[in-house]
This record gives C-alpha cells, sequence and structure tokens, in this order.
C-alpha cells in the first residue's frame, strides 16, 4: 500500500489498518495516528520527478519526491519484522538531495523494502 503514515489526510491506509491492530515494518518510527517517534524518517522514496527541459510549464516542473510512501503490514501473530536493507534514513529532504534515485546501487525510485517477518 502507497500511503505515508504522517499523510495528513483523515482516512488513510496507515490510519485504517493500525487501528486495527495490524502491524507495520514502521511500529518503531510511526504511531498508530501517523506521528514521527524518532528524530528522523524512514525513506522509502527519493526521486526528482518531472522533465526539467519542460519546467515552463508549472505541472512539469521537477518536484522532490520524498518520503515513507511504501508499507508492509502483517498480522495473524507474526511479530515485529527485522529489516533484511535498510531502512534507509534522513532528518529532512535537503539531506536526501545527495542520495537521489535511481542510482547504479539502487536503480529505481524506491529503496527495496524487505523485512523477515517471524
Amino acid at each position: 500500500a502507497a500511503s505515508a503514515p504522517s499523510r495528513p489526510d483523515k482516512a488513510t491506509v496507515w490510519r485504517t489498518l493500525r487501528s486495527a491492530r495490524v502491524g507495520s515494518v514502521w511500529d518503531s518510527w510511526y504511531t498508530p495516528e501517523g506521528k514521527l517517534r524518532k528524530p528522523s524518517a524512514p525513506v522509502t522514496t527519493n526521486a526528482i520527478l518531472g522533465n526539467p527541459a519542460n519546467a515552463s510549464s508549472a505541472s512539469l516542473r521537477p518536484s522532490h519526491s520524498y518520503g515513507c510512501e511504501d508499507q508492509l503490514f502483517f498480522a495473524g501473530g507474526l511479530k515485529a519484522p527485522k529489516h533484511a536493507y535498510g531502512p534507509v534514513e534522513y532528518k529532512s529532504s535537503s539531506e536526501a538531495v545527495p542520495a537521489l534515485l535511481p542510482s547504479l546501487s539502487v536503480p529505481s525510485d524506491h529503496y527495496p523494502l524487505i523485512a523477515d517477518l517471524d
């Protein structure tokens, strides 16, 4: 599900599933209401979207897509997962800009979200 825990909408995938006591790989970072518990946030996407050649049109100007958009939820007696990759964390979007995706080491605009579930 692509829904940032901190998304301001009242009804989000995060809030709906967390209120039903479904766990998330991000539970140690975010409260069930989507408030950040730590000084830095996990990041699953960090890319510049848009085409600089079309920068004359406001709707096509490049923008920084940055945040915790990707989720992995679990239920049914599974315990808190261990991240098998990452997670990647930044304190701000400006701190993340030097590590934009895709890159040679991460050939996607999203970091892998891999966890071992017990």
